[in-house]
């Protein structure tokens, strides 16, 4: 079945979403691990019969898109930058998961803070060990606070910098309070 049909299921709600960020380079390769194997699932509220590895894939994405979105007020676009940049880690590898999101809703939201939170921890390490006071952010809900009140700059909390320098000029840009 091609991913297309998937998309247009009436339980997925980021169609467009996940359409712009298929065509990524994370989730290219990700695609390419996935077989076309059966889900067993247990949990009957939206698949009454077992899914398919693409189908499941394709939820949880779906749920991924969701979670961030009741979380982050960003313009549309910016949300699906800021997830394009938050799926680009050593955690993405979740969506590739053969446990059905249904079946294991809580150890998913687990996961997806995680992969949300990954790459601002690396960058938040570096600076930790640069600036002198620097208040460390240790949660969830402070990082979604962070960005909903830098929302013209939160892209600079998950960038990947190729110096330090960069990072630490781009970072005094961010209000902490």
């Amino acid at each position: 079945m091609n991913i297309d049909n998937y998309l247009l299921k009436d339980y997925i709600i980021n169609a467009s979403d996940i359409k712009y960020l298929l065509k990524t380079k994370t989730l290219k390769k990700l695609l390419k691990e996935i077989s076309n194997d059966k889900i067993t699932i247990t949990n009957k509220q939206i698949h009454h019969q077992d899914i398919n590895h693409i189908e499941n894939f394709i939820l949880i994405l779906d749920q991924y898109i969701y979670f961030i979105k009741k979380q982050i007020f960003l313009d549309p676009l910016e949300i699906r930058y800021l997830i394009e940049l938050s799926i680009d880690n050593k955690y993405s590898n979740l969506f590739t998961n053969k446990n059905y999101y249904l079946d294991n809703e809580d150890y998913y939201l687990k996961e997806f803070k995680k992969l949300f939170s990954h790459n601002f921890k690396i960058n938040q390490r570096i600076i930790k060990k640069n600036v002198n006071n620097y208040q460390v952010i240790n949660n969830y809900k402070s990082l979604c606070n962070l960005i909903n009140n830098n929302k013209d700059k939160y892209y600079i909390l998950f960038e990947t910098y190729n110096n330090i320098e960069n990072l630490l000029s781009n970072w005094k840009k961010i209000k902490f309070n």
